[in-house]
């Protein structure tokens, strides 16, 4: 698990962030950024984006409370 603050870069971020709780911000290379909530159990397709000249760059922001860590607490399904 990345910790609070942790920055890298990744070519594909759905695989740099499987598994992964809490709160990203990532700026792909087209320069877009995008806050990214992830929790235990969601899953998202694969995003490489398809100019490959860059890589997203990604820092974790924050952790999810207790509770909302898991895509099933959060009510995913409903």
């Amino acid at each position: 698990m990345y910790e609070l603050g942790t920055k890298f870069e990744t070519i594909d971020l759905a695989k740099a962030l499987a598994n992964e709780t809490g709160v990203f911000e990532a700026i792909s290379p087209g320069g877009e950024t995008f806050k990214v909530e992830c929790r235990l159990g969601a899953s998202i397709a694969s995003l490489t984006p398809n100019r490959t000249h860059g890589n997203w760059q990604v820092v974790k922001l924050a952790e999810l409370p207790t509770g909302q860590q898991s895509a099933r607490a959060a009510g995913a399904g409903h």
